[in-house]
């Protein structure tokens, strides 16, 4: 199977800044209509990328739902660990394990950011996708700390 695993490397950002440029980075993919899924640990950390998507920017936002939370449809899903995703399109792992469904999935979207558990934790996804034959791109990004 042909899966493309995107590593997002922004090597100064802390956790808040790395998930505002997450957003930014959803833009295109959203603009293009693609459902996306946002998979989280905990109902927390679900709730402040809920949150993030509402206001990370002063003259937009992106459509979402935590999933669950009503039967509409909207084009990006955000999940905690036991939740079942109802796209195939992109994830977005936010958690620090590979999701048991990824490969459902056409993209696997993974964020690093400037947190040494974080880092390590990456580094360890990263040789699991390589060892399940996953096509890999590493982008550093420069990010300017919250």
């Amino acid at each position: 199977m042909h899966m493309q695993i995107d590593f997002y490397v922004m090597e100064d950002a802390n956790r808040m800044a790395a998930l505002r440029e997450l957003c930014l980075l959803l833009e295109a993919p959203y603009a293009q209509q693609q459902p996306i899924y946002i998979h989280t640990a905990s109902a927390a950390d679900a709730d402040q990328i809920d949150k993030l998507l509402w206001t990370y920017r002063d003259d937009s936002f992106l459509a979402h739902q935590i999933s669950g939370a009503s039967d509409s449809a909207a084009p990006i899903e955000i999940g905690v660990a036991e939740n079942t995703p109802r796209t195939t399109e992109i994830l977005v792992n936010l958690s620090n394990q590979i999701p048991a469904f990824y490969q459902q999935f056409k993209r696997v979207i993974e964020i690093v950011f400037a947190d040494p558990a974080v880092q390590q934790n990456a580094r360890d996804r990263f040789r699991q996708y390589r060892e399940h034959g996953c096509e890999l791109n590493t982008h550093k990004m420069k990010v300017k700390p919250t």
